[in-house]
């Protein structure tokens, strides 16, 4: 047990030496994990152990470090680490990569209370958020089995996304932000990608020639790499996260200059969203807008001015989809096989509506249809986890996902409810945020990634900072 307390004060040691030490020791397990493998892996396999120990190793004594460039990579999904057998985005890797430093702290710490001695200031695995409902959600996922065509494939998919996004991006953040200082970082980090991604969208707009559609802000290939991993509804997606953390530095700037500076990237960041020309993220944009709207009315629910704003609103969305939108024959394509996709996930609903059709089938599901082939060619995933979760879970995953989606806004209104003054407007646009990435989902494909449970977690864990 000494050696246990020998490591703990090697964890919270701050001195150049310590560090030094440190940075060798790292150095030789990548040489011996290297050597041991090589032969048996393919030189870019190697160098992906060699890093995931480096990252492992450097996390296990920083994982705040880890924290922050994991919410940096969320918005790049694109960028991955291929090779013959896998392919592993970065936010991913680096996810598992301190997952794996904060069990081997949360073993240590186990070890050190087994000796009987305090841990205080170490961080480690403590909480276990809203595990139950994640769990009714796992196991209710997990029926759908019984009805899929390959179990393999669907309990790969049960681990992988549903387990892991539970894991790295609810756990992860719930447990490492402890301070308010931790929580701005990652902010700063949540609005450093924002606005990347805001600037290759805007590249897109100068450098690519064409009409309005063609010019439409999307993601700028950096050395021939998509970096967000999909079109201008990639970008839309990040682009919701970002606006309200610019929004929540602008309240929280002490002076007059730096408030402009921020009114001024929110406009930029609000700017590029409406280029995207995405009608998903002009509706989360407008949902974003009511809820604050409500959030600073909240006297009233039926106040005549909330009324009168939102039936412009509703009636500004209309005009514009039937005076521009409908017009469009891309617009058209693009709902028709919205539609199409929602006819086939309901008439196979029918077929299994308790359990489903099985984890990861949907595609099999829309590709197996003769219509949508001969029509729109190779099947999408579908657009909306409502449709998703449906044909592959039935009624028991679906009303499972909603009712672990209620109790995580339940926490966020509670927090709401129960601050005061700067606190509660916080959370508000916490709340603006939450509601931001998951109305996003209802219209796209990144229901179980990072692009929407990260912010969630980071939305979570500020609640349990600044309510009273």
């Amino acid at each position: 047990m000494g050696q246990i307390n020998k490591f703990k004060n090697f964890l919270q040691a701050k001195d150049f030496y310590s560090c030094l030490k440190f940075v060798l020791l790292v150095l030789v397990l990548v040489l011996l994990v290297t050597l041991a493998s090589f032969g048996s892996l393919s030189a870019s396999n190697i160098i992906m152990v060699a890093l995931f120990i480096i990252l492992s190793s450097l996390f296990l004594k920083w994982p705040n470090i880890g924290l922050y460039s994991m919410v940096f990579l969320t918005p790049f999904w694109g960028w991955q680490y291929v090779s013959d057998k896998i392919n592993v985005p970065y936010v991913d890797f680096f996810a598992l990569s301190l997952f794996f430093a904060l069990i081997l702290r949360t073993v240590v710490a186990w070890l050190i209370k087994l000796e009987g001695d305090k841990v205080e200031g170490f961080t480690y695995f403590k909480k276990f958020f809203a595990w139950p409902y994640f769990l009714l959600f796992f196991v209710a996922s997990a029926f759908s089995l019984l009805n899929s065509p390959d179990a393999l494939i669907s309990l790969k998919y049960l681990l992988r996304p549903l387990v892991f996004f539970y894991l790295m991006f609810v756990l992860l953040p719930i447990n490492l932000i402890q301070t308010k200082k931790v929580f701005k970082r990652v902010l700063i980090a949540f609005l450093s990608s924002g606005v990347l991604t805001a600037i290759l969208g805007l590249l897109t707009v100068i450098f690519t020639e064409g009409g309005l559609f063609a010019r439409r802000a999307q993601s700028f290939p950096i050395f021939g790499v998509n970096l967000l991993g999909g079109n201008w509804n990639a970008l839309a997606e990040t682009l919701v996260v970002a606006i309200p953390c610019a929004i929540i530095f602008y309240f929280a700037a002490k002076k007059v200059h730096n408030r402009g500076y921020f009114v001024l990237l929110t406009m930029f960041l609000i700017s590029i969203l409406l280029l995207t020309l995405s009608r998903s993220g002009w509706l989360v944009l407008a949902f974003q807008f009511l809820i604050l709207l409500f959030g600073f009315m909240r006297k009233s629910m039926f106040d005549k001015r909330v009324i009168l704003l939102l039936g412009l609103t509703l009636l500004i969305l209309v005009i514009v989809y039937v005076f521009f939108w409908a017009q469009i024959s891309a617009v058209k394509g693009s709902d028709s096989s919205r539609w199409l996709m929602t006819s086939v996930a309901w008439y196979h609903f029918t077929n299994h509506p308790i359990i489903g059709n099985g984890l990861n089938t949907f595609n099999d599901l829309v590709g197996r249809t003769f219509v949508y082939a001969v029509e729109f060619g190779d099947p999408l995933d579908s657009h909306g986890f409502v449709q998703k979760l449906l044909a592959e879970t039935g009624l028991i995953g679906f009303i499972a996902f909603v009712i672990l989606l209620g109790y995580i806004f339940k926490n966020l209104l509670n927090g709401y409810l129960d601050s005061f003054g700067e606190k509660k407007l916080m959370i508000l646009l916490l709340i603006v945020m939450a509601g931001g990435v998951v109305f996003f989902q209802l219209f796209s494909t990144s229901y179980f990634l990072a692009k929407m449970w990260l912010p969630l977690g980071v939305c979570l864990a500020g609640v349990k900072l600044y309510k009273v």
